[in-house]
């Protein structure tokens, strides 16, 4: 009777065993990532309202930090009725979860919709949820209809309609580049 209830014993815990899936070797904590998650969703809010939405291939969470790590993200921004403001992706990006901060690096490109339809690259853009703010602390170009151009830094909105850049350089094509009286400029 007892041999019998071990070998039983025994096919129970087999079985068990079998139907577990493998832990995948990146998430067993080798940088110090609490979670990982690949394809990763989140949206940034304002009571109701959608600021932006956040994607990633993967997400590594740090909880001591209060940050996530991001890797191939894609980040929009929609204006207060939901049609989208411009569109930014890069290689990476921390998330930094106490002040709704965002840092994107590598390959930065951020586009417009139409009928603005700007382009913007650069390897550093940093956003700011609470004043809703692009800056740009490296190199950069733009292009647009417009013109084309570039410079050593600049601070945005997230549509480029309030834009002010710091040794800024450009050429124009057609009627020229229009160019607000203030908030442009070398300071």
């Amino acid at each position: 009777m007892r041999a019998l209830l071990r070998g039983l014993l025994l096919l129970v815990a087999a079985t068990a065993c079998y139907d577990r899936a493998p832990v995948p070797s990146d998430l067993d904590g080798a940088d110090g990532a609490d979670q990982v998650m690949d394809s990763m969703n989140f949206r940034i809010t304002d009571g109701d309202v959608l600021l932006s939405q956040v994607s990633s291939d993967t997400a590594r969470v740090y909880n001591s930090r209060q940050e996530m790590a991001l890797t191939r993200l894609t980040m929009v921004f929609y204006d207060s009725t939901g049609r989208e403001k411009s569109r930014v992706t890069a290689d990476s990006g921390v998330y930094h979860l106490r002040d709704g901060t965002l840092e994107a690096r590598g390959h930065v490109v951020v586009v417009t919709p139409p009928p603005s339809s700007q382009t913007l690259r650069t390897s550093h853009l940093l956003y700011d949820k609470v004043s809703a703010i692009i800056e740009v602390d490296t190199a950069y170009t733009w292009e647009s209809a417009e013109g084309r151009g570039n410079g050593t830094s600049f601070t945005s909105t997230t549509d480029f309609r309030s834009l002010r850049q710091f040794k800024p350089r450009a050429t124009q094509t057609g009627q020229g580049i229009l160019l607000p009286e203030s908030g442009m400029g070398t300071p």
